[in-house]
């Protein structure tokens, strides 16, 4: 597909006039947008896609805006990325696209390389998609403890020596090794593109320390700061990746998928590889994930430790392919969850699955389990027949602190009336908890809730577990 040439992009439903007319297309077939000389003093193409901070070989999503016919007949489309608007002429030989679908696109010079259109009709496709994904997925704890590990450990001298085999020959890591002087800290010899995304990764994780005690006469700020933080932190999590990557100008997002993705990259680079061929590196089974892959939040908490032996690049590339599913697993299934219903039933809640990694005070590697469902029913208003929207919300938490161990929170908020049930699997957290009940719910109705049940109990709540339509998968809670 290519860009008008014409200025900025007309009124829907309006012919654009002006526009280029025919489509180039790559070796693959693929639509593209070829560079031309502008016109009536409109951008030239090269100067659109750097505006909108476009970068040679960079893949992106663009929504489709609008659609649109010039007067020739021509189809033409308005994409939305970057926060900016691009209007490209459609290929003849691109099968029908819809306002609304997502594109991914790569800049190729001062073109544009249409890859895919993406799907995004919930239903089976949804559900197939969520079962394919499910077996290649490794835990967050477990591979980010492994990036710990290698910042930490002579990992790093491994990974050296294992790239110079791989472009030098079977001889090279003997060489690298003897060269290598005794001692000599790990991270050093890890080629700097790759530490520097391993480090920039860890230390924009959220720290425990970075929310404060709501007490004092600073009791209200405090809970402000920590709720601004605590929503950032979501955002953060890689569950919106996409969406945030549509709406944001700059390619360097902070968002947890993204980081991730910068050091497959950095890895890859080095190997002489393209991103592309992460899809070769298969991730390894994890037993947990293996036996309850719908199950949210997980019945077990906590991860394998991390690997005493250094691990070479291919082994870390799988791992990191495994944590990238994973989060496009917690994707896909918020969506299966939030869209999936049977005939002449309400809507179902919309529903967000999502982890948080953590770092403590003493730079331990946890990770909480969320999952937040929001649930809109009508009820009617008193002694009329006016119905009022009524909102729900329910939040589940799963969390393993140092000396705590394993906590669960459901909450239930109905209007401004909170219910709650705590788990803790330690008698002496049961009982501590339990004792501080009513000072917690004080505290509650001081905020203006009205507090129903509230209490602790002890071991681990009843666990939900998602049921895929089509027989694609068969689980049960």
């Amino acid at each position: 597909m290519k860009i008008p040439l014409n200025g900025p992009p007309p009124a829907e439903g309006q012919p654009a006039s002006g526009a280029s007319r025919s489509a180039g297309s790559s070796a693959t077939g693929s639509p593209d947008v070829q560079a031309r000389p502008t016109v009536d003093g409109a951008l030239s193409t090269r100067a659109q896609l750097d505006q909108l901070g476009l970068k040679p070989g960079e893949v992106i999503l663009a929504r489709v805006a609008a659609l649109l016919q010039d007067k020739d007949g021509m189809s033409q489309a308005t994409l939305q990325l970057r926060g900016g608007a691009l209007q490209v002429a459609l290929p003849e030989n691109l099968a029908a696209v819809n306002k609304g679908d997502l594109l991914k696109i790569a800049r190729a010079g001062n073109e544009l390389q249409l890859m895919s259109v993406l799907d995004l009709n919930p239903g089976p496709r949804l559900s197939q998609s969520l079962a394919q994904h499910l077996p290649w997925q490794q835990r967050l704890e477990t591979v980010l403890q492994q990036l710990q590990q290698t910042l930490s450990t002579g990992l790093a001298k491994s990974l050296t020596q294992s790239l110079a085999t791989l472009r030098q020959g079977p001889n090279a890591a003997t060489a690298a090794g003897a060269a290598a002087p005794a001692g000599a800290p790990g991270t050093a010899d890890l080629p700097p593109g790759v530490r520097n995304a391993v480090e920039n990764l860890l230390s924009s994780l959220p720290r425990q320390n970075q929310l404060r005690l709501p007490d004092g006469p600073t009791r209200s700020d405090a809970l402000e700061g920590n709720a601004r933080q605590v929503e950032r932190w979501i955002k953060e999590s890689g569950l919106f990746t996409e969406s945030r990557m549509l709406a944001a100008r700059s390619a360097e997002l902070p968002d947890l998928k993204l980081a991730v993705a910068r050091v497959v990259s950095q890895l890859l680079a080095v190997q002489g590889e393209s991103p592309a061929s992460l899809s070769r590196y298969t991730p390894p089974a994890d037993s947990l994930l293996t036996q309850s892959p719908l199950t949210f939040p997980l019945a077990e908490m906590g991860s394998s430790p991390p690997a005493k032996e250094p691990l070479p690049p291919g082994q870390m590339l799988r791992l990191l392919a495994g944590l990238m599913n994973r989060i496009t697993v917690n994707q896909l299934h918020s969506q299966v969850l939030s869209t999936t219903t049977a005939p002449d039933a309400p809507p179902p809640p919309t529903t967000l699955l999502l982890e948080l990694p953590w770092l403590t005070d003493q730079n331990q590697l946890k990770v909480a389990q969320l999952r937040v469902e929001r649930e809109d029913e009508q009820s009617s208003d008193g002694d009329t027949s006016r119905k009022a929207a009524v909102r729900e919300w329910r939040f589940s938490l799963a969390l393993d602190l140092e000396d705590a161990g394993p906590l669960f929170f459901e909450i239930r908020l109905r209007q401004q009336q909170l219910t709650g049930q705590i788990w803790a699997e330690k008698e002496t957290t049961f009982a501590s908890v339990d004792e501080e009940l009513g000072s917690l719910r004080k505290r509650l109705t001081d905020l203006g809730l009205e507090i129903g049940e509230l209490e602790c109990r002890r071991g681990q709540p009843p666990r939900r577990t998602t049921q895929l339509e089509h027989r694609l998968v068969d689980t049960k809670a």
